[in-house]
């Protein structure tokens, strides 16, 4: 039992790892759309500490401007992936993917985004 303990503890130290090494923005969101669980790109792209995104309602973070729109509103309400732009408070432009997950029932469980921030990129286009 010890040994199978021991396991799961690494195996979610390198998960835990993944998640915040990530290049990419990661929000897990609750299926009622409450913020779970964020990792440190977040606090960049939305220039929120993780402590004022975590545990907040997607509906009060686009009704206050952090994101817009909101993805997960829509992945919640459509039970399926769906893959848009955000504009957030800071003026970034982000290119956001967000997925449903489902537990074997068939039970919305998670909402998981992954955004990746094309603000240089798209200023870039902008001055060719």
């Amino acid at each position: 039992m010890h040994a199978k303990v021991e396991k799961l503890h690494t195996a979610n130290a390198e998960l835990e790892d993944v998640f915040e090494g990530s290049f990419d923005a990661l929000m897990i969101r609750h299926p009622t759309g409450i913020v779970e669980k964020v990792n440190s790109v977040c606090e960049k792209n939305y220039q929120l500490p993780v402590t004022e995104i975590v545990g907040q309602h997607v509906k009060d973070l686009e009704k206050n401007g952090v994101f817009s729109p909101s993805v997960s509103l829509q992945v919640i309400e459509n039970k399926k992936p769906i893959e848009l732009f955000q504009k957030t408070k800071s003026g970034r432009y982000l290119h956001v993917r967000a997925r449903p997950l489902f537990n074997e029932k068939g039970s919305l469980i998670k909402v998981v985004a992954y955004s990746r921030d094309l603000t240089e990129l798209i200023r870039l286009k902008k001055k060719i």
